[in-house]
């Protein structure tokens, strides 16, 4: 609903793109999508050409192991995993099950499925974007040399919430003490 309302633009900037819903929907000459989560940008670049593994299937108890796993190093698999099988979309919440709260091999080969192709068809309309694994404060050098042809939105993690897995804790003041500047 936010997309009409953006005025026209040759450059948009996305420094929080997570799931990128709002960055495949704007149309504009340049666009460019970052994240402080690097396995979420790995996904979609893996996604964006098409080299995305996605598992066939996957357990809870593999889920959990994988979040649980802090040296891990970040991957698309890692990405895809986090997001996509994450209940309501945060990156490694509660593994996501069906409306009965039940998960079993064959529901999640579906699930897996379902998800894998949300994710490539949502790829398909970011084929243009450039992706970059960055906090938001390193763009504002970029805004500031650019802001009369670029328009920038943020949807930046909530006040109060709980930090994501593999990013350190969002400062909220500090956020908005920048976008004052």
């Amino acid at each position: 609903q936010i997309v009409p309302l953006m005025p026209a633009h040759r450059v948009y900037l996305e420094p929080f793109c997570g799931g990128c819903s709002i960055t495949a929907s704007v149309r504009a000459k340049n666009r460019i999508a970052s994240d402080a989560h690097e396995s979420q940008i790995l996904m979609w670049k893996a996604a964006q050409n098409g080299t995305l593994n996605a598992p066939q299937c996957l357990s809870s108890e593999e889920y959990y192991k994988m979040r649980d796993d802090k040296n891990a190093p970040p991957s698309a698999l890692r990405g895809f995993i986090g997001l996509a099988c994450g209940y309501g979309g945060k990156f490694f919440g509660t593994f996501a099950r069906d409306t009965k709260g039940n998960w079993d091999l064959n529901s999640s080969s579906e699930y897996l499925r379902r998800a894998k192709h949300s994710v490539h068809t949502k790829a398909l309309s970011l084929y243009s974007v450039s992706f970059h694994h960055c906090d938001y404060i390193q763009w504002t050098d970029f805004i500031k040399s650019n802001s009369n042809r670029i328009i920038v939105y943020c949807d930046p993690p909530y006040e109060g919430t709980q930090s994501y897995i593999a990013c350190a804790p969002f400062d909220s003041k500090v956020f908005w003490e920048t976008m004052r500047e």
